[in-house]
């Protein structure tokens, strides 16, 4: 009863408070596999189309634990700018990204989904840079399934509620053959949750009846290292922070690729957990990966660690230039 004492009060306090900013948006173990769901502006960096799913399951043997699905598509279109034309041989041409993400985020009794489309603009900044600029747009809903909310008392009525709330993100990237950074801003808006719906025995259940979404804040990086002739090494980093946030939280990952068909890493984030990964490319074309999180921090006491799957496929084979996606 503890642990689902405590998951409902984890839930609804991420969901509704000021306080709990630092759950507000999906963790996720295998970002490298798929950048786009962090920054927009990787959409369309690649000459390939690439249409990749995920499932978390965070928090395992905690009843209700945190769950999120996400599907995702992005790539390019349009051609080389007419001023550019011809200019620059082996160049990539594509300028134009698009793309769409959908993500369902589930804690016991409280749910956010999101769906967002997006647009990048790609372009060269210097001999083998390319800087792409990105912005994500659409819709979240939030809400409090009052029905998964139990409570000693049966005569305790509960009533919960359904947000709908526009988003927005923006991001950035530059990326070379040998190495790649980008950083992006989420929940632009800041909007404000009117809780007062959410009432226990008719009247409301907080005092205050606006709560903030506050802006997330990511910055990325990594750089690609070769080792022989088969093998490569590819360590990278991940820094998350919110604006309110008392502090930063850090992945710092390290990845060995055989060719183009197998790799494995390790990663670290602090004070939450130690991650495993294990993935699969197949053709060139289909991908598959695997990661665990040993958890490392207090949650970790109440369940047995995360659990994530990674499904992709690309719709050309082209890839001529070296992208985010191709690092990894």
């Amino acid at each position: 009863m503890k642990t689902k004492l405590l998951l409902i009060i984890i839930g609804i306090s991420g969901l509704l408070t000021k306080v709990a900013i630092g759950q507000q948006l999906p963790q996720y173990s295998q970002y490298m596999m798929n950048q786009y769901l962090l920054n927009p502006a990787v959409g369309g960096t690649s000459d390939q189309y690439h249409i990749n799913a995920g499932y978390r399951k965070q928090w395992l043997g905690i009843n209700d634990g945190p769950s999120t699905i996400y599907l995702s598509g992005h790539g390019h279109v349009g051609k080389e700018h007419p001023r550019h034309r011809g200019r620059h041989k082996n160049m990539n041409s594509w300028h134009h990204g698009i793309g769409f993400l959908f993500v369902s985020d589930r804690t016991g009794p409280t749910s956010r989904n999101n769906f967002l489309l997006s647009y990048a603009y790609d372009m060269q900044v210097a001999k083998k840079i390319r800087m792409s600029f990105g912005v994500f747009g659409g819709i979240q809903q939030w809400s409090l399934d009052a029905e998964r909310i139990k409570l000693y008392d049966p005569s305790t009525q509960v009533a919960g509620f359904t947000k709908y709330l526009p988003d927005a993100s923006v991001g950035i990237w530059v990326y070379h053959p040998s190495w790649y950074i980008g950083a992006s801003a989420h929940q632009l808006f800041m909007n404000k949750i009117d809780t007062r719906t959410f009432s226990i025995n008719g009247g409301p259940a907080f005092s205050n009846g606006a709560n903030r979404l506050t802006q997330h804040y990511y910055v990325t990086g990594g750089v690609n290292l070769p080792l022989g002739n088969d093998f490569r090494f590819v360590p990278s980093l991940l820094m998350k922070t919110s604006l309110f946030s008392p502090g930063v939280s850090v992945d710092i990952n390290a990845k060995t690729r055989f060719k183009e068909f197998v790799w494995a890493g390790v990663s670290y984030r602090n004070n939450d957990a130690v991650v495993f990964l294990l993935g699969l490319l197949i053709e060139k074309q289909y991908e598959l990966g695997y990661s665990y999180d040993y958890g490392i921090g207090t949650i970790s006491r109440y369940g047995s660690g995360s659990h994530e799957i990674f499904l992709g496929y690309r719709l050309s084979q082209k890839a001529k230039i070296i992208s985010p996606h191709e690092f990894w």
